[in-house]
């Protein structure tokens, strides 16, 4: 767990007029202020003060001697830094849930100092958090949700279904046709319900075209919709195959130091579940996205 940020530029000169930096045993983030608002603060840690900056300003110097019983004391959605000054108890800082586990160390390292003995607690930099944004990675993963550039992704996951573009475009174009189809009936249904089938209008023929344009539509529709699974059902087993491939490749690749650190069952979700959710937006969400796309527009294209 990382126990000594970097302060930022204006908390670094706030903390130069009382320590120097080479004084600093510790430093970790607050985000939390007394009423419970958000607010960008850190806490410094010395061996013999305590220093807690607030939006580049120090609030409070407190000697760490004069406190005893530090705790952490934990409340609905967030906790709080106490300690024991002189016979009272003292709220000191508080934070949101993310930093509930670093508090509790902070808290064994301010008892250590108090009873003048050097603390145990070793600050590790490689956290399972992402330094830009600091939420948590995907499990298993190194990368953010929040901070990964979501355009590269759908750029990497067309480029998989480059060497079967031939059938998603065919796929795109009948759903393209299918839309068409279920537009037209509609109107071939007010056009028989407001202009055939009116008292006093006998046109058997135009009953005959009309009935046989809807039926013309429900087949064509039907038949496009076979043609369009088969095709999907081939180029999702194709892809299929080749997302299993590349990742049992890239296992292949890795030490077995990383992999003995992986539990089987993560291995095996990555090559069959991870590929699954991939194959199926690819196959079905995205091409449906397009469809219903197509459908809106040509709704409105008809209504207005």
């Amino acid at each position: 767990m990382n126990l000594n940020y970097r302060l930022p530029e204006n908390a670094e000169i706030a903390a130069r007029g009382i320590i120097n930096e080479n004084e600093i045993l510790y430093c970790v983030p607050f985000d939390l202020d007394e009423k419970g608002g958000f607010t960008d603060g850190w806490l410094v840690i010395t061996f013999e003060k305590a220093l807690f900056i607030d939006d580049g300003k120090i609030v409070v110097t407190m000697d760490i001697k004069e406190g005893s019983e530090y705790k952490h004391t934990g409340l609905v959605g967030n906790g709080i830094l106490e300690a024991e000054y002189k016979g009272h108890v003292r709220p000191l800082v508080r934070y949101s849930m993310k930093h509930v586990a670093r508090y509790v160390f902070v808290a064994r390292i301010l008892n250590s100092l108090a009873k003048g003995e050097k603390p145990k607690v070793v600050s590790v930099e490689d956290e399972n958090v992402c330094p830009v944004c600091g939420r948590n990675y995907l499990r298993g993963t190194r990368i953010c949700p929040r901070c990964s550039r979501k355009t590269a992704v759908i750029k990497r996951l067309f480029a998989i279904t480059k060497p079967y573009w031939y059938m998603f475009v065919t796929v795109i174009v009948s759903f393209w046709l299918n839309a068409g189809l279920h537009l037209i009936s509609p109107r071939l249904y007010r056009a028989l319900t407001d202009d055939v089938l009116v008292p006093m209008k006998k046109d058997l023929r135009l009953i005959l075209l009309i009935v046989g344009g809807i039926a013309g539509c429900s087949v064509l529709t039907t038949v496009i919709a076979i043609i369009r699974g088969r095709i999907m059902a081939v180029a999702g087993g194709r892809l299929s195959m080749d997302l299993k491939g590349m990742v049992y490749t890239k296992i292949q690749s890795l030490s077995l130091s990383y992999i003995d650190q992986k539990e089987t069952g993560e291995l095996m979700n990555r090559v069959t579940g991870d590929t699954r959710r991939i194959q199926n937006f690819l196959q079905d969400s995205g091409v449906m996205f397009i469809n219903e796309s197509v459908l809106l527009v040509g709704v409105f294209v008809i209504l207005f």
